[in-house]
């Protein structure tokens, strides 16, 4: 059976640019010719405005936000499958008392499947039928023959990158996604 999960909480981040949004519209509001530091949600942007450039700032700040938060999470994506990867290639897995990577052919590793739905919500699917096994650990019949059952153990190295508390780094959503999000912004506002 093929293993897949779905990694809410970017929709939280979304739904988060909407606050700072409005945090933006009325600090641009008030502002005079001057140079200006915004600290919102540990993005700090630093930008120099003129007061008559406020208003078409403003009406192009949403669509700027939305493009930005969309390639923040794009590389977001890509930055998680090279976390899975890495954590498969890791040779920190236990396996008949001694430790080793998990990439026999590859065949697994390469059947990773990463995407965005429409709601932003991440999507990670492994799309081999040993997938769940070898995550998960577990009893199998080898070669289909009933007499014999053979343990294989779980080695969950998704569970590990996305929740941590396992022998490999816990991939870090929030902070990636901000620092993507903070070149983004900065890029669109030049």
């Amino acid at each position: 059976m093929p293993y897949s999960i779905k990694m809410i909480g970017v929709t939280k981040a979304q739904k988060a640019l909407k606050d700072v949004k409005n945090k933006l519209t009325v600090g641009l509001k008030k502002l005079k010719d001057e140079s200006v530091e915004l600290k919102i949600s540990g993005i700090n942007i630093t930008f120099s405005i003129e007061k008559d450039s406020i208003t078409p700032l403003l009406k192009r700040l949403p669509r700027i936000m939305k493009e930005a938060h969309k390639e923040a999470v794009k590389q977001l994506v890509d930055l998680l499958k090279n976390a899975l990867n890495d954590a498969m290639e890791d040779p920190v897995w236990e396996w008949n008392g001694d430790s080793r990577d998990i990439v026999d052919t590859g065949k697994l590793k390469n059947s990773l499947k990463v995407y965005v739905d429409s709601d932003d919500d991440i999507h990670i699917m492994y799309g081999e039928d040993y997938a769940a096994i070898v995550h998960y650990g577990g009893y199998f019949n080898p070669f289909g023959n009933k007499e014999v059952k053979q343990y294989y153990p779980g080695r969950p190295w998704v569970s590990s990158v996305l929740e941590g508390g396992g022998p490999v780094p816990q991939f870090d959503f929030e902070g990636e996604y901000r620092a993507l999000m903070s070149l983004q912004l900065l890029d669109k506002l030049k």
